[in-house]
């Protein structure tokens, strides 16, 4: 049997496992989105998403997502453009070299 820790939800994933999460769902190629009627243009290294979606995939709760993408923007890994009512664009800092560390 094994142990949860304390705390920790039994389906959640680690931080490390998120950020890896979040550079694949980067686009590697530019491309017109729409969403709630809004069209987008999401370009290499950016992608769409609903943080809500996100907190239910990842077994976290809001509160922690936010925590999360905040770190992230203040390390200057991402930057973050909030569209109410419909969701997030998130792009990757430097996704090429980004890329190139876990990937290549």
């Amino acid at each position: 049997m094994t142990r949860q820790k304390k705390g920790k939800r039994q389906n959640e994933i680690s931080k490390s496992i998120a950020w890896l999460f979040l550079i694949r769902l980067a686009r590697h190629k530019d491309i017109n989105w729409s969403v709630k009627n809004r069209k987008f243009n999401l370009q290499r290294g950016q992608f769409y998403c609903r943080k809500s979606d996100l907190a239910k995939q990842w077994g976290w709760p809001r509160r922690k997502i936010q925590r999360f993408f905040k770190k992230l923007e203040i390390e200057g890994k991402i930057t973050q453009e909030l569209f109410e009512g419909v969701g997030t664009i998130i792009e990757i800092i430097d996704f090429d070299n980004v890329m190139g560390e876990f990937f290549m």
